[in-house]
């Protein structure tokens, strides 16, 4: 099984978000953290967000969170999110 950067860079940020948890970290935020360019992160948020995986959070201390407890998410459900 290979995974895309894109899915590499998913499964890294719910682990950090989790680990962050319960804050919301917007996704410039988040790429700094992590040393994940801006832009691409951004889609990966976004894609989880849509698949249920986030929430996003909007307003000035806006971002993303997760969206249940990570002991419910699973990686299949985070790989399936990216690359369908």
């Amino acid at each position: 099984l290979t995974l895309s950067r894109k899915t590499d860079y998913a499964l890294v940020s719910v682990a950090a978000l989790a680990a962050w948890a319960p804050a919301a970290l917007s996704a410039r935020e988040l790429a700094d953290r992590l040393g994940m360019p801006p832009a691409m992160l951004r889609n990966v948020l976004k894609d989880l967000a849509t698949a249920g995986v986030l929430a996003s959070v909007q307003g000035s201390h806006g971002g993303y969170m997760l969206a249940r407890d990570a002991s419910d998410i699973l990686v299949g459900e985070v790989i399936r999110a990216i690359e369908g």
